[in-house]
């Protein structure tokens, strides 16, 4: 009896190494063959989203960024815009992130949140430039079209003939700086108005326009709706990113609804099926979803994945 006893409890042992080593093994399984987020459609593009989302809940340390490079890589996106708004980041924070993001196998694509008129735009490009060179991904640096000169004057909606000038001539300056450093510099449509008048005020349309072929366009799907001083016929949206789409590198995928930015993905004024369709054709790769801010992280890991949802719910993306 005592050796059968003893037979049993040595089964009972080696079940239970066995199912430790199952469940180890099964989890290394999971790590390498995790479920990725992929466009049913449209295969070609990529799902990511901005640590902007986060600014809120977290600060930009070299700790939040591996936080979030977790997460994306444990919900299946393929990349994120990481939003370091002054480049506060230093370059070798940034090579650790790049490499830590490369063992995820998450691209990533880097921005600063500064106005090409703003005093203190080159200098906060030339160090972001150092930084994003260190990652794979779009390849590009992304600042904002209009800075400081709107958020001072709260009824302003484009710039004067003399601002839209100056304005030209530091974007390119900027793109200059950008492709020496093997990168593509796209500014966000903000604040201004989609076209001026021709008069007293001018706006996407015309520095774009006047700008020589190497600044970019990161288009921001809400903005010419919830955030330009102007409201933005959906059909003139549309026609302004079929004509400029060869300037696009990535978008913000963003809902606005009753001109307000929403903070979880929805049906939006520009139809996104229509966007989706437009960037495939025409190859440009990433989209990064981006949502109202919250103080709480879990609420912004809530919104995330709701709004992931709403895009399975629609047949955009799907689970691989």
């Amino acid at each position: 009896m005592r050796i059968m006893q003893s037979h049993k409890r040595n089964l009972t042992a080696a079940s239970c190494v066995f199912f430790v080593l199952a469940i180890a093994g099964s989890g290394c399984t999971r790590q390498v063959t995790r479920q990725r987020l992929a466009f049913a459609e449209y295969p070609n593009l990529k799902l990511g989203f901005t640590t902007a989302n986060f600014l809120k809940a977290m600060p930009v340390t070299l700790e939040s960024s591996k936080r979030l490079i977790d997460y994306a890589s444990e919900q299946g996106y393929a990349w994120i815009e990481l939003r370091d708004p002054h480049a506060d980041l230093s370059a070798d924070q940034c090579r650790q992130i790049a490499e830590y993001a490369g063992s995820k196998k998450i691209e990533i694509g880097y921005a600063i949140h500064e106005g090409l008129l703003d005093d203190t735009f080159l200098e906060t490009l030339k160090r972001g430039v150092k930084n994003a060179s260190y990652f794979k991904g779009p390849k590009t640096i992304r600042a904002l079209i209009c800075g400081n000169e709107f958020v001072n004057n709260e009824s302003k909606i484009g710039w004067t003939a003399d601002e839209l000038n100056r304005a030209v001539l530091i974007g390119d300056r900027a793109a200059q700086i950008a492709r020496n450093n093997g990168l593509h510099l796209v500014v966000e449509n903000g604040f201004e108005v989609i076209k001026g008048d021709g008069k007293s005020y001018y706006g996407t349309t015309e520095l774009f326009e006047k700008a020589g072929p190497h600044l970019g366009w990161q288009f921001d799907t809400g903005n010419f709706f919830c955030t330009s001083r102007v409201w933005t016929k959906p059909k003139d949206a549309e026609d302004f990113l079929k004509k400029s789409i060869g300037k696009v590198r990535y978008i913000h995928l963003k809902t606005s609804q009753g001109r307000t930015v929403q903070p979880v993905l929805g049906d939006n004024e520009l139809d996104f099926d229509t966007i989706f369709s437009v960037m495939s054709k025409n190859n440009v790769l990433y989209v990064a979803i981006e949502i109202v801010g919250f103080e709480n992280t879990h609420t912004m890991y809530v919104n995330h994945e709701k709004s992931v949802q709403y895009l399975r719910s629609k047949g955009f993306i799907t689970i691989k």
